[in-house]
């Protein structure tokens, strides 16, 4: 399966009968099955968003009918494909794009009555720990650099200091809201898209 490398974006020719892959390019090993997993979700995302984006340039009623029903499948494909490839062998960049990816096809889902409302919640409350998440763990690396000397040094990282704890206490409310999602949605396995420690 043609593919790409997802640590230094090489051509990979994803050989689907061996287990563990290496990159020929960069040297980092990858489990071969989530990799083709994923490339499969990512392809039929980016085949429901092209047919669901076409419906704004037509008129003709049986067209949109047919690209609609083109995007839903498309969507429906890629939800089961990314809840099987969410898990440890996921780079962070896969794993943010595929929390991204569920946030869309779950709201777009839910106005179709195929997901719950509580489901697309679920999804765009882990897009928002994450990205809170990323920006908090920035100012953490940016806090543990050299404190800059001048008028604009201090009050900066008075500001980081401070975004930083509503940050901190926006991941423990988010945990919690995600938490209570999870026993509302009853998951028989909740997905593993989530870092063990937001």
């Amino acid at each position: 399966m043609e593919s790409e490398c997802p640590y230094c974006k090489a051509p990979l020719e994803l050989l689907e009968d061996l287990s563990w892959q290496t990159c020929s390019q960069c040297q980092h090993r990858l489990h071969v099955q989530t990799q083709a997993v994923f490339a499969r979700a990512r392809a039929s995302f980016a085949a429901g968003q092209e047919a669901l984006g076409a419906i704004a340039g037509s008129r003709d009623r049986g067209a949109i009918r047919a690209l609609e029903a083109r995007g839903i499948l498309a969507y429906q494909q890629a939800l089961s494909g990314l809840e099987v490839a969410f898990g440890p062998h996921l780079t962070e960049d896969q794993r943010h794009a595929g929390i991204e990816m569920m946030t869309e096809i779950t709201r777009v889902l839910s106005g179709k009555g195929m997901v719950s409302a509580v489901f697309a919640s679920y999804w765009f409350t882990l897009l928002v720990e994450e990205n809170a998440r990323r920006e908090r763990d920035d100012l953490v690396e940016k806090l543990a650099g050299p404190t800059h000397r001048g008028l604009l040094g201090l009050p900066v990282r008075w500001h980081w200091q401070l975004r930083r704890s509503q940050l901190t206490r926006a991941l423990a409310r988010l945990d919690r809201q995600i938490r209570q999602l999870e026993v509302a949605i009853a998951f028989a396995d909740v997905p593993r898209a989530r870092l063990l420690k937001p």
